[in-house]
This record gives C-alpha cells, sequence and structure tokens, in this order.
C-alpha cells in the first residue's frame, strides 16, 4: 500500500488498522497480532520538524492470548505544498534517512551484537515500514514510549547528557568503521547529503542569516564593524567551504555521520 496523500484527514485513509496490523505482523514475524484500533495525532508544533509533517499514532493490539497492548508509532512525511514538495523530490535527504533508518542501522547493530552480545541500546528508533518513492514515509517506533525526551534546543544538555551523546556517538563512530569493512559498498553510496544536491534551497536560506548575524555581531560590545566586516567578507566563500569540509578524503579515517 502507497501512501498517495498527505495531511490529517487523507492520512487516515491509507493508515487503517488493517495497514498498520500488516507492517507489525511483518515486524514481529507474528501472524496473530490483531489491531483492534487507532489513534492519529499531529506531533510538534508548526516549524517543530523542518521538512517533515509527524505524526504520533497509539495502536492498540492483541495477541491469539487475548492479551491486550499498546504500541506507540512514529509516521514521518514530507510536507504538503508544491514547493516544499518539488524540494523533496530533488534531495536526497529523505531517501537517505529511509536508507539509514531501514538498512543501515539495523545491519550495524546486528554486527554490534555479534562482537559484543553483552547488552546493547540500539542505535535509534526501529523502523517499521519505508515507502522510498514520493511521497515518502517513515514509521518508526516512537522513543517517548521507552522515556526518551527532546531536550529543549535554546538551552542545550547539562553535562550528564552530554557524555551520554558523546560515549553514543563513539560507539556508532566504532562500529560504522567496522561496518565499512563488511560492506563499503553501502557505506560509500552516501557521498550526497542534502547540502550537496539542494545546493541553491540551502544558500539561499543560509546566507541571508549570515548577513543578519554580521548586522547584530556590529552592535556587541568588543566585537563592532571589525566582526561584521569579517563575517560579511565570508558570505561569498562559507559555503563552497562546508562542502569542501564535508567531503570524505580517500585516505583518511571517515566514519558515517
Amino acid at each position: 500500500m502507497s501512501p498517495q496523500e498527505n495531511g490529517p484527514a487523507a492520512l487516515s485513509s491509507w493508515l487503517t488498522n488493517e495497514f498498520l496490523q500488516r507492517i507489525l505482523r511483518d515486524a514481529e514475524n507474528h501472524e496473530s497480532t490483531v489491531v483492534t484500533s487507532s489513534d492519529i495525532r499531529p506531533m510538534g508544533g508548526g516549524g517543530d520538524n523542518y521538512l517533515s509533517t509527524m505524526y504520533r499514532v497509539s495502536v492498540k493490539t492483541k495477541d491469539k492470548e487475548e492479551a491486550v497492548s499498546t504500541i506507540s508509532l512514529v509516521v514521518k512525511m514530507p510536507p504538503s505544498g508544491v514547493e516544499m514538495m518539488k524540494l523533496i523530490a530533488n534531495s536526497s535527504a529523505f531517501l537517505t534517512e529511509i536508507k539509514i533508518l531501514s538498512d543501515v542501522l539495523p545491519k550495524m547493530f546486528s554486527l554490534l551484537r555479534e562482537t559484543s552480545p553483552e547488552e546493547q541500546e540500539e542505535f535509534g528508533a526501529r523502523c517499521y515500514y519505508a515507502e522510498n518513492t514520493m511521497p515518502y514515509v517513515l514509521i518508526m517506533e516512537d522513543l517517548a514510549s521507552k522515556g526518551f525526551r527532546m531536550a529543549e534546543r535554546q538551552k542545550g544538555l547539562n553535562l550528564q547528557h552530554s557524555l551520554v551523546v558523546m560515549r553514543s556517538l563513539a560507539r556508532y563512530h566504532a562500529t560504522a568503521i567496522a561496518f565499512h569493512k563488511r560492506d563499503p559498498e553501502l557505506v560509500e553510496s552516501f557521498e550526497e547529503n542534502f547540502f550537496t544536491d539542494s545546493r541553491g534551497f540551502v544558500s539561499n536560506a543560509t546566507l541571508p542569516m549570515l548577513k543578519s548575524l554580521a548586522a547584530v555581531v556590529r552592535s556587541w560590545p568588543g566585537f563592532g564593524d571589525d566582526y561584521h566586516d569579517r563575517l560579511l567578507k565570508r558570505v561569498d566563500t562559507i559555503y563552497d567551504d562546508v562542502l569542501e569540509v564535508m567531503k570524505p578524503e580517500g585516505n583518511a579515517f571517515n566514519v558515517l555521520n
């Protein structure tokens, strides 16, 4: 079943109990799972999810023993609107995310469990379903049901949570290096990214921000015209510099990031 429309009303036309039941049975390899009801609600406010529209789906199920349980899922889709859909269609961002979540991360975690059989935290949310043609869709495990929550981006993280992030990244990067040796073709297929294949959109969005930052910096005590002028001199070259930094170096120590 391929979702053809976006928006809360259209979503329920294809995200039916029967569809949810099928993907849960496929994911769990358990044909006795029966979906009895589901509830779809939007996630976040306007602008919270950047180039995505997201929904939380609460799914009630029962098994052959009549035991009832509730599974919380997250549905991620491109935003509605002609221009945004064009941007997504011309970018590899959504397809890359689908490939990472549905293919790469499960394989990396499987490799980690082979080499470190003790209990390990997965690298991300479990992917239950992915549609890799427009309009794209991802159906994932809702990590909020495990106690995770999004930190307030303006406040950042405290030391304790920062250390958790750094240890998790180290474990991920080490596994990525090992996985590269096992499947170099798959890892090396991620050369393009949102910045390279959406250059016009990203530069048009970010360069005015740099000019605005320069104007604000001019009013800061101790910065003034000097730093304002330095920032403005970077406007024409900074995007190319960013792209150069993001290029993998053939003989260097690279990770899948």
